[in-house]
Parts: structure tokens; C-alpha cells; sequence
């Protein structure tokens, strides 16, 4: 309709549910004392295995405006999506130490302290590009 700001519901996953739940309840009268005991045990798995065509992944769950889930074809509803942390850099020697093969300093912004994140692509510099499930 040529409306800004506005969303709109569709199905465009096809998506697998699968898992089991068991609940177990026990009660008991032992004089005038009533009492019950019951617990519940569930694992349930799901996984989006086709997206409608023209569909792209869906990102979500923001943290400074930052997506942390993106939804695809192959994983989970919401499954986290980030960096891949190796490491927390303890001293301004390690942050020069990690290197590319070819000697470049891959995290050079970073201060000790700061997490050491794992260059996926191998392209000596961290970024979206090595962002893993």
C-alpha cells in the first residue's frame, strides 16, 4: 500500500518439529498431610528445511542494533549467529601476535581484555564475513 514502517505476517518457512515431553506426577495422602511431587522432562529440536522462493534468511533477536539470530534453511528458528570467540586477549604482545600467514595484524584495535575472534574467511580482518551458528 505505500506505507512506511509497517510489517506483515506470511508463511514462508517450511519448518521440522520434532521431540518428546514426559511428565511424571505423584500424590499422596498420608493423614491429614496431602502432598504431590511431579517433574517434567521435554526436548524438542526444530529446523527451517525450505524457505519459499525469493525468501531470504531472516535476522532477529537485536542488541545495539546488531542482529544475533538469523533464520535459514538448515538450522534452528533463531539460531544465535555470530563471531566465533577463541580467545580473550590478556596482554598487548598476544593482540600483536595475531597475525594473518602473511603478517598482518588481524585484530589491531583491540585492547587486552577485549575478546580474540576467530578470522573464519581467512581474509586478516573481522568482520561479518566470519560470522558462524
Amino acid at each position: 500500500m505505500g506505507a512506511s514502517n509497517t510489517s506483515y505476517l506470511d508463511n514462508n518457512a517450511d519448518i521440522k518439529n520434532a521431540g518428546f515431553e514426559f511428565n511424571l506426577r505423584w500424590k499422596d495422602k498420608v493423614g491429614e498431610f496431602n502432598y504431590a511431587i511431579g517433574g517434567n522432562l521435554a526436548l524438542n529440536r526444530n529446523e527451517v528445511v525450505g524457505l519459499r522462493p525469493g525468501t531470504v534468511g531472516i535476522y532477529g533477536g537485536y542488541v545495539n542494533f546488531f542482529p544475533t539470530t538469523y533464520t535459514t534453511v538448515g538450522q534452528s528458528i533463531g539460531q544465535f549467529y555470530g563471531r566465533q570467540v577463541v580467545g580473550i586477549f590478556q596482554n598487548k604482545a598476544e593482540i600483536d601476535n595475531y597475525k594473518t600467514s602473511a603478517g598482518q595484524v588481524i585484530q589491531p584495535g583491540a585492547q587486552p581484555g577485549d575478546f580474540k575472534f576467530a578470522d573464519i574467511n581467512n581474509d586478516g580482518v573481522i568482520n561479518d564475513y566470519d560470522r558462524v551458528f
